[in-house]
């Protein structure tokens, strides 16, 4: 369906939301977009919050994340690993350093909100997440909205949103035409 190459790296780690991970996953590459998943872990795979087993393309010390258009961060307690003092700060940098212009966009949801925090990724922007952030967001959380658009970076509240959350990934990218068609497959099943 993608009439452009998008290409969407998603950081993901053990511990993470399976329904914040495989449904926008699953949408995005319905839309034809490249989804890459990149393990914060030793190994190629990650064991999701109730023990379902993912298999990554590769691991964060292996892969560069600048190659990406997006970048997208499921929530999940794989936050916490994110924002461990022992994770090399090397993807934080490059995120703040490519990803904070109008070229490239990040995405992330639920608990992830933190990691935006911490990395100091909002940039001033509007947000939403898990509520337990709202406080640390400094005056930027949406509390009435479960999906936040601002200026490149798309929000989510949590699990419940997940497919209309991945649906405004495809129209940040493709145009709300391209939802439609989506909708309409998913319809068909």
């Amino acid at each position: 369906m993608a009439t452009k190459s998008i290409r969407i790296g998603v950081l993901v780690a053990n511990e993470a939301d399976e329904m914040q991970l495989i449904i926008p996953v699953q949408v995005w590459k319905k839309a034809g977009f490249i989804v890459e998943l990149i393990s914060l872990e030793k190994k190629n795979s990650v064991i999701l919050k109730h023990e379902v087993k993912v298999s990554c393309n590769g691991t964060i010390d292996k892969i560069n994340v600048s190659q990406f258009n997006s970048i997208y961060i499921p929530g999940g307690d794989s936050y916490k690993k994110f924002i461990d003092p022992k994770f090399d700060t090397k993807v934080m940098k490059t995120m703040q350093k490519d990803f904070l212009n109008d070229k490239k966009s990040i995405f992330a949801m639920g608990e992830a909100l933190k990691v935006l925090i911490d990395w100091d990724l909002l940039n001033k922007r509007k947000c939403t997440g898990a509520i337990s952030f709202k406080n640390e967001a400094a005056g930027l959380f949406d509390e009435k909205n479960p999906i936040v658009v601002s200026k490149g970076l798309i929000t989510g509240r949590g699990s419940l949103n997940s497919y209309d959350f991945a649906l405004e990934v495809v129209k940040y990218h493709l145009g709300a035409a391209a939802i439609k068609k989506i909708v309409s497959e998913y319809d068909k099943q």
